[in-house]
């Protein structure tokens, strides 16, 4: 998980920041003041009118840190550092079929099929089916 990070500022794609990870599988930002942002998460800005466009890179509380135009500008190194965060923020299961529902009762044990296999879930409100 560790992608080893170029000496050659020339090699950064931007100046003003570079990612890293950490000892411990976070994602680092390092901005132009030399500051440390752990555990930053990289976001597409439109996900499903333009999924290859840009990404904000924000903090625990979803402050924008940077911002990447486009993906496909960015080092070989780099960009699969992004991508593996983002495929792992997007991850997504698809329900296939449900299998049981413990009870019209609250909170409700659901049993589902999923393009991952099965899965067990517990839905505290009504309302989180809508969600």
């Amino acid at each position: 998980m560790n992608n080893p990070v170029p000496d050659d500022p020339a090699s950064q794609p931007n100046p003003q920041f570079a990612l890293e990870y950490d000892a411990l599988g976070q994602l680092v930002l390092i901005d132009a003041a030399g500051r440390r942002h752990v555990g930053v998460a990289p976001v597409r800005m439109f996900p499903i009118s333009d999924p290859d466009g840009p990404v904000s890179i924000v903090d625990a509380a979803g402050r924008e840190l940077a911002s990447i135009s486009r993906l496909d500008g960015l080092p070989d190194w780099q960009r699969e550092m992004i991508q593996s965060a983002l495929a792992e923020r997007e991850f997504m299961p698809v329900i296939r079929r449900i299998i049981s529902v413990s009870s019209d009762l609250e909170p409700s044990q659901w049993e589902a099929q999923t393009d991952r296999g099965r899965v067990t879930f517990q839905l505290d409100d009504e309302e989180d089916v809508r969600r």
